[in-house]
C-alpha cells in the first residue's frame, strides 16, 4: 500500500513518485499517542493514511490551543521542511487508531534538490495550506458557533452523506475553542432546527430522501 493524498501526489511528477515512495516510512498511532512534541528538533512531515490527528500547543494554563484536525489524505507538520535546524512548532496527538505514512527531512530535501520545479510547486502547495488554516483559526472568532459547527460536518462530508466523526464531540469542541457543554447545547439546537440530522452516531446536513447535490 502507497499513501493516499489527492493534493500532494497531483503535483509529483511521475517520474519522481517511485524516488518519493522509495523513503516514505507507514506508521501506526494508538489513541491517546503522539506523533511529535511542540520544540522537539523537526525530522520531517506526514501524510495521513487513517484515523485522525491534532496538532496544538500546551498553554501556560494547562490548557490547550488547538490549530488543525487532520483527516485521512491530508499533509501536515511539512513547512519545517524549507527551514534548518528547526523544532516542531507544536504537538501532534492521535485521536483515534490512526495510521500515516512519514517522509525524512533530509531524504526529501535531497530529492526536491534534484528536482527544483517540484520543490516550487510543492512550495505553494504548503503555502496553500498555510493559508487555509489561517482562515480556520480566523473563523472561530468571526462566525457563530452554529455556522462553525455546519462547517466542520461539510469538511466531514456530511453534505453528501451520513458521516460519523473520526473523533469524539468533545475533541469538536475543543477544535472549534467552546466547551463541550457549550458545543452539545448548539448542536442539540442545530438538530431541532432541522440543520443537523442525526441517527444514533451518525450526522448528515441533509435529511433522509434528500439527493445531494455534489
Amino acid at each position: 500500500m502507497q499513501s493516499q493524498s489527492k493534493d500532494f501526489w497531483e503535483i509529483v511528477p511521475e517520474e519522481m513518485r517511485l524516488e518519493i515512495h522509495s523513503i516514505e516510512e507507514l506508521k501506526n498511532y494508538k489513541k491517546g499517542e503522539f506523533l511529535f512534541y511542540e520544540g522537539e528538533e523537526y525530522k520531517g512531515f506526514y501524510i495521513l493514511q487513517q484515523g485522525a490527528v491534532k496538532v496544538f500547543n500546551s498553554l501556560e494554563n494547562g490548557k490547550e490551543s488547538v490549530h488543525a484536525l487532520f483527516l485521512p489524505g491530508e499533509v501536515f507538520a511539512a513547512v519545517p521542511v524549507f527551514c534548518e535546524n528547526t523544532t516542531y512548532p507544536a504537538s501532534a496527538e492521535s485521536l483515534s487508531v490512526s495510521q500515516v505514512y512519514f517522509y525524512p527531512c533530509k531524504k526529501f530535501k535531497a530529492i526536491m534538490q534534484k528536482h527544483p520545479e517540484f520543490m516550487y510547486k510543492f512550495g505553494g502547495l504548503i503555502m496553500e495550506k498555510v493559508g487555509y488554516y489561517q482562515k480556520k483559526t480566523t473563523s472561530i472568532t468571526s462566525q457563530s458557533l452554529a455556522d462553525r459547527i455546519i462547517n466542520v460536518f461539510k469538511e466531514l462530508g456530511a453534505e453528501r452523506k451520513w458521516i460519523e466523526p473520526p473523533v469524539g464531540l468533545k475533541q469538536l469542541a475543543a477544535l472549534l475553542g467552546v466547551t463541550p457543554e457549550g458545543f452539545s447545547r448548539e448542536l442539540a439546537r442545530l438538530e431541532a432546527n432541522k440543520r443537523i440530522f442525526r441517527r444514533n452516531t451518525l450526522f448528515s446536513l441533509k435529511p433522509k430522501g434528500l439527493k445531494s447535490t455534489d
